[in-house]
């Protein structure tokens, strides 16, 4: 389930779960609860619901994480044959949001979310993970050959050329120059 919300004239397509930057909020601080009520669509388990433009009752509610900033840009003035040159960094600050639930009517359709947890693969046993890797090894006959390891390289695709690489500079060179 998923909606699609506006701020500050941008929309963005979020779900329960995103991390998501918007525009800087100077008023929250990180841990702070932030409301998006204008909902322009949402998709539920059983229906789409479309706004003209909003929809009613809707709301995205997500917690504040941190304040982040976002990449350097360099703004550079210049005027030619006047010795004239400025250049300016720029950050633009963004608040960085955790979404954590969408609500339709005061329903809940989608959330909530504990913050900071973390997936965890199904514990292997130990036993298993502390065997080495064994081999059984038939002691060769006389006279046959000894048996060979199986190697990598011979499953790799050969890497040579179908076609020679071409001449180094020298050669062609000296054929135009005759």
């Amino acid at each position: 389930m998923y909606a699609v919300i506006e701020d500050g004239s941008r929309q963005y397509w979020v779900e329960v779960g995103l991390k998501l930057d918007v525009d800087y909020r100077e008023t929250v601080s990180p841990g702070d609860e932030l409301v998006f009520d204008r909902v322009l669509a949402c998709r539920t388990s059983d229906a789409f619901h479309v706004g003209q433009p909003l929809l009613e009752d809707a709301r995205v509610v997500a917690r504040v994480i941190d304040h982040v900033k976002g990449p350097k840009i360099y703004v550079e003035k210049f005027k030619r044959r006047k010795n004239y040159r400025r250049r300016k960094g720029h950050r633009q600050r963004a608040t960085r949001v955790l979404i954590e639930r969408i609500e339709i009517g005061g329903t809940v359709i989608a959330g909530p979310v504990t913050v900071g947890a973390v997936e965890t693969a199904a514990p292997q046993p130990e036993a298993a993970a502390e065997q080495p890797e064994t081999t059984s090894t038939v002691a060769p006959e006389a006279g046959s050959p000894p048996p060979q390891e199986p190697s990598t390289e011979a499953s790799a695709p050969s890497e040579t050329p179908s076609e020679p690489a071409p001449p180094e500079g020298g050669e062609e060179r000296a054929q135009s120059e005759s």
